[in-house]
C-alpha cells in the first residue's frame, strides 16, 4: 500500500457538516448578503466545484444551517 503523505478526506457526511459549519460561521461573521459559497468551500478545506456535490443550491446550505442552528 502507497503512502502519498495526504490527510485522509473526511465522509460525505463529515463534508457535509464541516461546510454547514463554515456557512455558518461566515453568516454570523458577514451576514446572510456577505455569504459566498467559494468562502464556504475555502473554509471547509474543499474545492468550491466539490461543495455542489453536497449542496445543490446556495439555498438548500441556508436552509441546512437554519436547520443546524434549530437542532443547536
Amino acid at each position: 500500500m502507497m503512502n502519498t503523505g495526504t490527510a485522509k478526506l473526511p465522509v460525505r457526511s463529515d463534508r457535509r457538516q464541516a461546510l454547514i459549519e463554515a456557512a455558518f460561521a461566515l453568516i454570523a461573521e458577514r451576514g446572510f448578503e456577505g455569504l459566498r459559497l467559494r468562502d464556504v468551500a475555502a473554509a471547509a478545506g474543499i474545492d468550491h466545484s466539490s461543495l455542489h456535490h453536497h449542496f445543490a443550491t446556495k439555498q438548500d446550505l441556508v436552509d441546512a444551517v437554519v436547520g443546524h442552528t434549530v437542532q443547536q
